[in-house]
C-alpha cells in the first residue's frame, strides 16, 4: 500500500487535485466578493453657498472690485542669471518692457516673471497673467544652397 502512495503518478494526481481545489476556492471567493452588494452611499451633504473673498481682500490689504484684464503680455525675457523682464501692453497700447519690481502703471507692479506667465501686484493683490497660446503654424525647414554649405563662418 505504501508503494502505491509513493509512486510518481499518485503524487502527480494528488498535486493536480490540490491545485484544482485551490483554483476553485479562489474563484469562489473572487466571485463572492466582486458581486457582493455594496452599501448604499450616504446621503449627499447639501452644497454650501460660495464663500465671499471680500473680507479676505480687506484683511490682506486688497481692494474689492472687478478684476481688470487690461494687461496683456507678448513675451518674457531672461536677462542672464539675475534678472528677467516682460514685454507688456496695457489697454491695447503699444508694448513696452518692464523688469522685476518696476511699475507697469500707477497701481500695478511686476513682481515675478515665469516661463509662460508673469505675476503682478495690483492694490496689494497678486495675480498671474499668462502668455497667449502659441499659434499652430507649420514648421518649415530649408536646406542651404550648395554654394553656402562648404563655407566656414570666418569667410
Amino acid at each position: 500500500m505504501n508503494a502505491i502512495l509513493h509512486s510518481p503518478r499518485v503524487v502527480y494526481l494528488v498535486s493536480l487535485l490540490c491545485v484544482a481545489v485551490f483554483c476553485a476556492t479562489l474563484t469562489f471567493w473572487v466571485m463572492t466578493l466582486a458581486t457582493r452588494a455594496l452599501a448604499p452611499p450616504a446621503a449627499v451633504a447639501p452644497a454650501r453657498a460660495p464663500l465671499g473673498i471680500e473680507a479676505a481682500l480687506r484683511l490682506f490689504g486688497g481692494e474689492t472690485g472687478e478684476a481688470r484684464n487690461d494687461i496683456q503680455i507678448s513675451g518674457v525675457l531672461a536677462l542672464g542669471t539675475t534678472g528677467a523682464a516682460a514685454i507688456i501692453s496695457v489697454n491695447g497700447q503699444p508694448p513696452f518692457t518692464r523688469s522685476l519690481g518696476q511699475r507697469i502703471d500707477a497701481q500695478t507692479r511686476l513682481i515675478e516673471v515665469r516661463q509662460r506667465s508673469i505675476v503682478i501686484e495690483r492694490g496689494g493683490v497678486k495675480s498671474e497673467v499668462f502668455l497667449p497660446a502659441p499659434a499652430q503654424a507649420p514648421t518649415i525647414y530649408m536646406r542651404a544652397p550648395k554654394s553656402i554649405q562648404g563655407r566656414s563662418a570666418r569667410e
